[in-house]
């Protein structure tokens, strides 16, 4: 698959935009001496547009962003660079290059972890269009105190929204979290919130911008005890810092490993292999073990194929007693897995709950849900397939030329190595980011009954 060199090397591109008075305009602009005064504009809030889900309705598939298309080359002017990336435009017909991830805001606004273009880019709902919120295009370091716009990332990975709406990303090359703060606009400021800028492993109760950190990945903020949940991956473990505050191990040692059973343990005790997605609910739900009112730490262990639930944790105590129950990765009832990475929670309303901990697993090519009350697998997206191929946008999403089964049931569509998943709760949908395809999916009216894969404990 294309994506397996997701982390071999990152792109180098650079690319500015600029703002008129007569509204959304994205031009190609001069970005090492811009000033913000060239780029300020509020991005607003849109309306979102409402869900018209109707009973009867079928699963559908479509592409959001991105064509799926080669990236600009080294050797192009800057005009084409800006025509290929397409911001200013319709998402549907921007290059992305392996996004990572995807996140929601509150507001509607779509954020994209274009990790080999070292950008964050958004998409307004209301109108389609795509354009850059953070990151010159430029693998590096720099930037902090000034314009997001402006600053250098390097081939970020992860992306999470706080319940404020600062958004948070794992500029997962420069070892550090960064962060934009709300209300995320072309001129807001960008500043290190975690992470030294070197590859290593602190101990804990190190403030959160002294404690070293080795390739962070998977973001998530854990609204019941009001901190950022961080996938330290190189150092195989998880870890948590409150805003201002200092660092507590989740999950790892710092060393490669598998947990010896499931059950009571010390949280930090538990051993992981390379986790790279995480999710937090509130409560321990049916198929977890544990205290049923408990907050619940979810772990997509990926070099062990599986993904863990651990009841009770607490980001305060790394010591902390927890239960830990293994979901996937050898379990009868479970699909294989091969290297699962990106996790979310989504609201079902079969039941009322967050239950449905979706699984974006880059291996099979397919994102699958688990109704954690009901303990029942089934299949959000993917055949096991991967796809690829170029798209032909004509400026509307709705009207690209169908590919990889745009427009069909999303579990016969193809998927290419997607590494990161969302809900949408607003249009009640999933976002995925098909990395390998250089895309964002999104799956429509969504029925666990629909699936072709349904199991039960």
């Amino acid at each position: 698959m294309k994506f397996r060199m997701i982390l071999a090397a990152f792109l180098c591109l650079a690319l500015g935009v600029a703002l008129t008075a007569g509204g959304l305009h994205w031009g190609l602009i001069d970005a090492e001496h811009a000033t913000v005064d060239d780029l300020r504009q509020t991005i607003g809030t849109p309306t979102p547009p409402q869900a018209t889900a109707t009973a009867t309705a079928l699963p559908s598939i479509s592409t959001l962003a991105g064509t799926g298309g080669a990236p600009p080359s080294d050797t192009d002017s800057a005009q084409t660079k800006a025509a290929i990336l397409g911001d200013g435009g319709p998402a549907c017909a921007a290059e992305l290059v392996e996004p990572f991830a995807v996140a929601v805001s509150s507001n509607g606004w779509i954020y994209i972890a274009d990790t080999r273009q070292n950008r964050v880019r958004c998409i307004q709902v209301s109108t389609g269009i795509i354009g850059p919120i953070a990151g010159n295009g430029e693998a590096a370091y720099s930037g902090d105190g000034g314009a997001a716009i402006h600053a250098e990332l390097n081939g970020p990975t992860g992306l999470a929204l706080d319940a404020s709406g600062n958004l948070y990303i794992a500029d997962t090359g420069n070892n550090r979290i960064r962060k934009i703060v709300a209300p995320v606009t072309l001129d807001s400021s960008i500043t290190t919130v975690a992470g030294t800028g070197d590859a290593g492993m602190d101990p804990d109760g190190v403030s959160a911008t002294a404690a070293a950190l080795n390739g962070p990945m998977g973001l998530c903020w854990d609204s019941v005890h009001g901190c950022l949940v961080v996938a330290d991956t190189g150092n195989n473990r998880i870890v948590a810092f409150s805003p201002g505050g200092t660092l507590t191990t989740l999950a790892g040692d710092g060393v490669a490993g598998s947990p010896a059973s499931d059950g009571l343990a010390t949280q930090n005790s538990v051993l992981l292999s390379h986790p790279q997605g995480v999710a937090v609910a509130a409560l321990a739900m049916g198929c977890v073990a544990g205290n049923p009112t408990a907050a619940t730490l979810f772990v997509a262990d990926t070099g062990n194929h599986a993904v863990r639930a651990l009841t009770g944790f607490s980001p305060s105590d790394a010591a902390a007693s927890v239960t830990l129950t293994t979901l996937t990765g050898g379990a009868t009832y479970a699909p294989t897995f091969l290297s699962p990475t990106g996790l979310a929670l989504a609201y079902d309303s079969a039941d009322g709950q967050d239950d449905e901990l979706t699984i974006a697993d880059v291996g099979t090519n397919r994102v699958l849900a688990l109704n954690v009350s009901a303990c029942t697998w089934a299949a959000v997206a993917g055949t096991g397939n991967p796809g690829s191929g170029l798209g032909t946008a004509t400026g509307n999403c709705l009207s690209s030329t169908a590919l990889n089964g745009d427009g069909g049931l999303p579990q016969a569509a193809l998927l290419d190595g997607p590494a990161g998943v969302t809900y949408d709760s607003a249009n009640q949908r999933f976002l995925i980011a098909d990395t390998g395809d250089g895309r964002i999916r999104a799956v429509t009216q969504w029925n666990p009954a629909a699936s072709s894969l349904v199991r039960k404990r």
